[in-house]
C-alpha cells in the first residue's frame, strides 16, 4: 500500500469514527425510543466500517 493510499484510508476511517460519535449524540438527543434504537444501530454499523479500515491501515 502506498503512503497516499494509506492516507486516504485513514481519512475514511476517521470519517467513520466521527459518524459513530454523531449517531451516539443523536441517540441521546431524541425522545422516541425507536429513533434512539435506529441511531444506535447506525453507530454500530459505522463502528464496523471503522474496524474494517483499521485492519487495512494497521
Amino acid at each position: 500500500m502506498t503512503k497516499k493510499d494509506r492516507k486516504v484510508l485513514l481519512k475514511a476511517q476517521q470519517g467513520e469514527l466521527d459518524a459513530v460519535l454523531m449517531y451516539n449524540a443523536l441517540t441521546a438527543a431524541v425522545k422516541r425510543k425507536k429513533d434512539a434504537r435506529t441511531f444506535r444501530q447506525l453507530a454500530a454499523e459505522e463502528g464496523h466500517h471503522a474496524a474494517v479500515f483499521k485492519k487495512l491501515t494497521g
